[in-house]
């Protein structure tokens, strides 16, 4: 669509932080929307599908 997309999100500063915004710098998206929480670590999200409906496991 010829649009440039913008990653919104919040990371902790930890190893899993880390590797998102190195992955993020390396296809060169742009990080000024990422914030980095000294507090928190970084979450998970896991989601499976059961006959098309989402179930979320956050951790």
């Amino acid at each position: 669509m010829g649009n440039n997309g913008t990653v919104c999100s919040r990371i902790g500063n930890d190893e899993l932080g880390k590797e998102i915004f190195e992955e993020l710098t390396a296809k060169n998206l742009s990080t000024d929307s990422i914030q980095i929480d000294e507090k928190y670590q970084t979450g998970i999200v896991n989601v499976k599908l059961e006959n098309g409906q989402p179930d979320y496991q956050l951790s």
